[in-house]
């Protein structure tokens, strides 16, 4: 009965190692793939700047199309002005 736990604890003990072992392996592949990918990205970004700023305009561009146009009435009842059309709305209409 003893000679069979020990075996039991051996095979244990065996196993756990290799597991270790394993997960040991794939995180240092892992790392090594985020590495990579960090490097790419940067050379794009540094290839690129002029494309990022643009597109970055151009959200900003079509996020100002989609936001309704200010009535009087909404300029005067709201508090703090939060966008710049607003901003600019209310500029014309100030005598």
């Amino acid at each position: 009965m003893l000679r069979f736990l020990n075996l039991v604890a051996i095979a244990a003990l065996i196993s756990s190692a290799v597991y270790a072992y394993t997960i040991k392996y794939q995180t240092s592949y892992r790392a090594e793939q985020i590495a990579k990918t960090k490097i790419e990205i940067k050379a794009e970004s540094d290839a690129t700047p002029v494309a990022s700023q643009a597109s970055v305009n151009a959200t900003a561009a079509s996020a100002s199309k989609t936001s309704p146009p200010v009535t009087k009435s909404q300029a005067s009842n709201e508090g703090p002005v939060s966008s710049p059309e607003r901003v600019l709305s209310q500029e014309h209409k100030k005598p």
